[in-house]
């Protein structure tokens, strides 16, 4: 039995953070929009907090991009003290991570070839809480 409740994942990018939002039954994702990082923490904060309770969230996923031998990066870094930073705003909230190493490419390539454009950080959201949902959820636990 899997527990109750969303999942949240959250693509972090320099200058947009994507979000997207399992289902009830935690087998599929959809997105939720972009969030623009210039409106700062707090507003960021304040849109979790309303995404949190709309959609009944108990965890947030966070990508990590790992280089070529599987190592975390410097980005992977900034992934971790932002999620950190999330998780203080949110001490009910699990946080866990996955590899998301070449989602923004999949999600460039997905949105073009379905004709849209733009919300790539959407879409990396979207493809990291799939890969979260078939892999750990569904699958065989294992996560970073």
């Amino acid at each position: 039995m899997h527990e109750k409740g969303k999942i949240l994942a959250i693509d972090y990018g320099t200058k947009k953070v994507g979000l997207a939002v399992s289902d009830d039954a935690r087998l599929l994702a959809f997105g939720r929009g972009i969030f623009d990082r210039s409106k700062g923490f707090k507003t960021l904060v304040k849109k979790l907090e309303e995404l949190c309770s709309a959609e009944k969230i108990v965890e947030f996923v966070f990508g990590l991009a790992l280089d070529d031998e599987g190592e975390e990066g410097e980005q992977a870094q900034k992934v971790r003290n932002f999620a950190k930073k999330i998780g203080l705003s949110f001490p009910d909230i699990k946080i866990s991570f996955i590899d998301e190493s070449f989602s923004s490419y999949d999600a460039q390539n997905m949105l073009k070839e379905s004709g849209q454009h733009g919300h790539d950080d959407e879409m990396a959201a979207v493809i990291i809480l799939q890969r979260y949902i078939d892999n750990v959820v569904h699958g065989d636990k294992s996560s970073l």
